[in-house]
Parts: C-alpha cells; structure tokens; sequence
C-alpha cells in the first residue's frame, strides 16, 4: 500500500523506500486499531479508605482477539500504597476479543490522595508490542483518628511539687 514508486520524488533511493515502508505500516497499524481496539479502564473500591483498610484496584484491558497481556505483579513499591496479595487475573469469555481483569488487594499507610503507580501493562500483538500506561488511579486515605483529635491541646503545666514541707 502506498503511492506507486513514479509519483514519489526521489523514487528507488533508499529514503524513498523507506518512506514507502514507514506508510506502509501505518496503515497497517491503523487497520489493525480501527479493526480491533485496545481498550483499558481502571477502577479503585472504594475511593476512600483509612489508614491500613485494605481497598481494591482493578485494571481492565481488552484487546484484539490473539493478543497476549502481561500486567504488573504489584504496584511501584515505593510509593504510598503497599501490595497485601499477589495480583489476581480473570479472562473473560469473548470470542471477539481478549477480555482480561487485574485485581490487586492494597493498602495505604499515610493520610492524603495519593497516586497508585504502577508499572505499564504490556499488550503482544502480532504486530509488536503495545506499552498501555496506568495513570488514572489514585485513592483518599482518611485519618483513623476522631475528627476533634486535631484540635486537642495539652493540659497547663502544673506548679513544681516542692518536698520537705509540713503536713
């Protein structure tokens, strides 16, 4: 597919080829998109937890049907929110598509919102492989203390205990 080689200036060099190469897998990449999309979605249950409550993140991906995908085993580990259990992988049946759900069982241990990071999963395909970044999870994690702890303020200092004094 491409412009016959007469139409293009400076046809039979090899940039002129590797043009007509470059257009070529376009299309094809285009055809293979339009013909079976790729697909993905990101759900945290709930969206707001407290301090150690565990909470889930599911990660969707469909693809066209031969595809393989390869999701992350945990979440960046050095962000605020900690793996509990190994990942969870489901398949579900179509046979128009590769249908599959990542579920990872977390924890967070700071008060805040914070971004869930992790890794990009990998979509194989026969015409190479697909990096889909995960960037729109993050959760809210609510103090475990009751809400007017933080206007709590210590007691007056007493007067200095003095010994020796009679009864």
């Amino acid at each position: 597919p491409g412009a016959p080689a007469e139409v293009l200036p400076g046809a039979g060099t090899p940039r002129a080829e590797a043009l007509v190469s470059a257009l070529a897998g376009v299309a094809l990449l285009q055809a293979v998109t339009l013909g079976g999309r790729l697909q993905t979605g990101v759900t945290v249950s709930p969206d707001t937890v407290r301090v150690g409550d565990p909470f889930t993140v599911s990660v969707r991906v469909r693809a066209p049907v031969g595809a393989t995908v390869e999701f992350p085993q945990a979440p960046d580990s050095g962000g605020a929110v900690e793996a509990l259990d190994p990942v969870s992988i489901s398949t579900r049946a179509d046979s128009s598509a590769v249908d599959q759900t990542a579920r990872y069982r977390v924890a967070a241990w700071r008060v805040g919102r914070f971004p869930i990071r992790f890794a990009e999963v990998l979509v194989t395909q026969d015409i190479g492989v697909r990096r889909v970044p995960i960037t729109s999870a993050s959760i809210v994690v609510a103090s475990v203390l009751p809400a007017d702890s933080a206007e709590w303020a210590p007691k007056p200092p007493r007067a200095i205990f003095t010994f020796g004094l009679p009864w």
